[in-house]
């Protein structure tokens, strides 16, 4: 499942438990323009962002490729 910047920063706070389920899954992925985006988030408390770095070091971080942003040709 790739996941998107909102679900992390959401996801560190403890007043959304509600996505602990999906945080708990084994098949999650980021792009690593997400990660960035999300580590960058200026409103994150030391414990969000200390959750943050162990939650990505369990994801798949897909460089920005055709994976993650599949660009058409003209």
């Amino acid at each position: 499942m790739l996941l998107d910047s909102n679900i992390l920063i959401y996801g560190a706070m403890a007043a959304h438990p509600v996505l602990d389920e999906i945080l708990d899954r084994r098949d999650l992925a980021v792009a690593s323009v997400t990660q960035i985006e999300t580590l960058g988030y200026h409103l994150l408390s030391a414990i969000e962002r200390g959750w943050l770095e162990a939650a990505f070091a369990q994801m798949t971080i897909l460089p920005l490729a055709d994976a993650v942003w599949p660009r058409q040709s003209n």
